[in-house]
């Protein structure tokens, strides 16, 4: 669903509210984010959530087939 500019406008709206700002904080706030976990990070986290539900589903990962990515 694609959203209208006056939807984005209002939810933009809605969003800066929650944080206590106006519009215009908001979005230079927005604007001015700059956080790029690294794909390292990002790969780990993968992997423990991974071990973690096999964990809770009580699967061994060594009975899992996998795709070698080296």
């Amino acid at each position: 669903m694609i959203m209208n500019e006056k939807k984005f406008i209002d939810s933009e709206k809605e969003c800066a509210s929650m944080l206590g700002m106006s519009l215009t904080e908001y979005q230079e706030y927005r604007n001015n984010l700059k956080f790029e976990p690294s794909k390292e990070i990002k790969e780990i986290e993968k992997e423990n959530r991974t071990l973690e539900l096999l964990n809770f589903l009580g699967i061994d990962k060594t009975k899992l087939k996998c795709i070698n990515n080296d």
